[in-house]
């Protein structure tokens, strides 16, 4: 019996047949001869992620915040402005999940978390195309003024887990909840292991340890002088053991993870 294969869409054999692939793309914050670039003095890209439709998403720090969409697919491509946040001069952060991003800003009264859903994409945006802009969604704020530091999403894309000065926190990009789940002093960017393990820097020579699946987060009871951890943030995959010591409520457990 032959087997019956599947029938791919137009805009499928369209987009697929050009390599999209290992390319480095210099482009203007706007679609060139349409709409203007983001003012100049608002236009200091902080934040970037790539979303499953492998869109670019990123934010932007200066007099005021923008959260901006990039789209290069085949011979087109534009950058889309989809909105200017109101009293936010630095976004921290921006986490792309499956239907919206999480964008995470800072200002003048500290750090909020906004939602917005992705942006969809024209059928090769040199055909007739337009683009409407929608407003954020505030779904939490750090308590008494904190800055946020930065925050990453899971391999699933279904949450993201982020820090503040003060707190460590998870926003779930599914249903757009906000939830603070521990005390730490964020300093450096989050990063995230093969096992769905956060990790991050907290002191100087601490480094912590989050799981989404315990009610606690973890601290290094023995940091190791040779292995200073006073850089920009921690870089996963490498093959060193570390060992913890867990907290939750009086108990202590020490474990050891690769």
């Amino acid at each position: 019996m032959s087997e019956t294969k599947p029938k791919r869409s137009p805009r499928d054999i369209h987009h697929g047949a050009f390599t999209s692939e290992g390319r480095l793309v210099a482009f203007p914050t706007c679609f060139p001869g349409a709409s203007v670039p983001i003012t100049a003095d608002e236009s200091l890209i902080t934040a970037l992620d790539v979303s499953m439709d492998g869109d670019v998403y990123g934010g932007t720090s200066g007099k005021q915040t923008h959260l901006f969409v990039g789209m290069f697919r085949g011979i087109t491509g534009a950058v889309f402005d989809m909105a200017a946040i109101k009293d936010a001069q630095h976004c921290a952060a921006v986490c792309c999940g499956r239907r919206e991003f999480a964008a995470f800003v800072n200002g003048d009264k500290g750090g909020r978390i906004l939602i917005h859903r992705l942006q969809g994409l024209p059928f090769d945006l040199i055909q007739e195309w337009g683009f409407r802009r929608s407003p954020c969604e505030e779904i939490g704020v750090i308590p008494d003024g904190g800055r946020i530091i930065h925050a990453a999403p899971d391999l699933s894309r279904q949450f993201a887990v982020g820090v503040s000065e003060g707190h460590l926190f998870v926003v779930n990009l599914e249903d757009k909840s906000f939830q603070l789940v521990g005390a730490v002093k964020g300093r450096g960017r989050v990063g995230v292991g093969s096992e769905e393990n956060f990790y991050g820097l907290d002191t100087k020579e601490t480094l912590w340890r989050f799981h989404p699946s315990f009610p606690y987060v973890g601290t290094p009871c023995d940091p190791s002088p040779k292995r200073r951890m006073d850089g920009c943030g921690p870089t996963m995959g490498e093959r060193s053991t570390i060992r913890f010591a867990l907290h939750s409520g009086l108990r202590r457990k020490p474990v050891r993870i690769r």
